[in-house]
């Protein structure tokens, strides 16, 4: 692979050096930042990751979004994953990439745009409960070029949890005004009702990217 024309670490950065697989996966992301059509009726662009556990999917979507956000590519972002460690996984990360995570509010529906924050967090099972509301704040509120960030997949149909029962049915809808979708799939005993994408795009040794 050719060393990229771009630097990944600008002075006064967070200073942290992407994997192989991830400076790829910036590329891809890149890429399909720059062929989406504009206009009200562009759709999201996917793309999934397939790789293992350890090799750094959470750190890879958020020097993804860092990178483009400073190319003026992307302006925010919104996780949607499952609770507890997943969630403290992302604030983790965001933080050591010195970028302002905030939780989703339900009580008050605030967004990033509205916070000062470059991203927000969502839990499946909050998106589940407060669908209308995450709908409309998503909507209404500036939130300008915004990458979605799927971590294992939303609950289907028949799936635990009253609060997040077929979120997967709905979830194209909630991410409709995104400029991307990024998501890696779940175990192979949880629901992959989304997201999913045709070969291509690029390999790593640890990981592939793939997009539609």
């Amino acid at each position: 692979m050719a060393p990229p024309s771009f630097s990944l670490t600008p002075a006064g950065s967070h200073g942290v050096q992407p994997r192989q697989w991830q400076r790829q996966l910036i590329q891809l992301l890149r890429a399909r930042v720059v062929q989406r059509q504009p206009g009200p009726q562009a759709r999201p662009e996917d793309v999934l990751v397939h790789a293992g556990p350890g090799a750094g999917k959470t750190l890879g979507a958020l020097l993804g979004f860092a990178q483009l956000q400073r190319e003026r590519r992307l302006d925010h972002f919104v996780i949607f994953c499952h609770r507890s460690s997943i969630a403290r996984q992302w604030e983790s990360a965001a933080e050591r990439l010195q970028l302002r995570l905030r939780p989703w509010d339900e009580a008050e529906g605030a967004s990033p745009a509205g916070e000062a924050a470059d991203g927000w967090l969502v839990s499946y099972q909050a998106a589940g409960r407060n669908r209308a509301q995450l709908l409309g704040a998503l909507r209404e509120r500036p939130m300008g070029r915004w990458l979605a960030i799927a971590r294992g997949a939303p609950p289907g149909p028949g799936s635990g949890g009253a609060g997040g029962r077929g979120l997967g049915a709905s979830f194209s809808q909630l991410t409709a005004g995104a400029c991307l979708r990024l998501g890696s799939p779940a175990p192979p005993s949880a629901p992959t009702t989304w997201p999913s994408a045709p070969p291509g795009g690029c390999a790593g040794a640890s990981a592939t990217a793939r997009s539609s």
